[in-house]
């Protein structure tokens, strides 16, 4: 329960975690991959679960059974996060080192996981609300739920992308990093996101069926 809480903790307030290890000297990629990384996880598990919930609802009104996909998994979506995760700063840490000053590399890029984490966990909570209302309200009438999951979603996911946005912006000023620097960091690593979905939605499409 208290490491649960402690996740919490870090997760809710990413700039102010941001500047609490850059304070304290543990602002370092080693120290913050493998309890941010399984912040993410977890919180991918959990909407994982919640779109579950809304699908078998769907399945169930259709009477038909909710068929499984590989990418499903418990463990194809924790490697799913993982690699997500990796994948996108691995791109941004083959940037060359004035990139990074006055800051350094793994201070930049503890930066982007800890505030990548805060996004995945209000993405998470908030839609998983969503998911579990639009599931509900498929129960009562098809097209309020589908109409219910389209626009909670969206607008989750806007609210999502907007967080996001102003966490890694205020923590990159804590880091006293120059906007064009900035820019070009978070350019890099929405080019790397965007090719590793796109490879994740290649093999998705061709995987095959249990």
């Amino acid at each position: 329960m208290d490491e649960f809480l402690k996740s919490i903790a870090m997760a809710w307030n990413p700039v102010g975690e941001v500047r609490r290890r850059r304070q304290d000297g543990s602002l370092h990629f080693a120290n913050t991959i493998a309890p941010f990384l399984g912040i993410v996880i977890a919180c991918q598990l959990f909407q994982n679960g919640a779109h579950t919930f809304f699908l078998k609802m769907l399945a169930s009104i259709a009477h038909e059974q909710l068929q499984e996909h590989p990418f499903t998994s418990t463990f194809a979506q924790k490697m799913i996060a993982a690699l997500t995760v990796l994948s996108t700063l691995g791109v941004v840490a083959v940037l060359p080192r004035p990139v990074f000053r006055p800051s350094s590399r793994s201070e930049v890029l503890s930066t982007l996981l800890i505030t990548w984490t805060g996004g995945v966990f209000y993405q998470a909570a908030l839609g998983s609300v969503a998911l579990f209302v639009s599931g509900v309200a498929v129960a009562v009438n098809v097209q309020l739920g589908l109409i219910a999951f389209t626009m909670l979603n969206i607008l989750t996911g806007l609210v999502a992308i907007v967080l996001l946005g102003a966490f890694w912006t205020r923590a990159a000023d804590a880091l006293e990093l120059p906007g064009g620097q900035v820019a070009l960091i978070s350019i890099t690593a929405l080019c790397g996101l965007a090719a590793f979905v796109a490879m994740l939605l290649l093999a998705a499409a061709y995987a095959p069926p249990p």
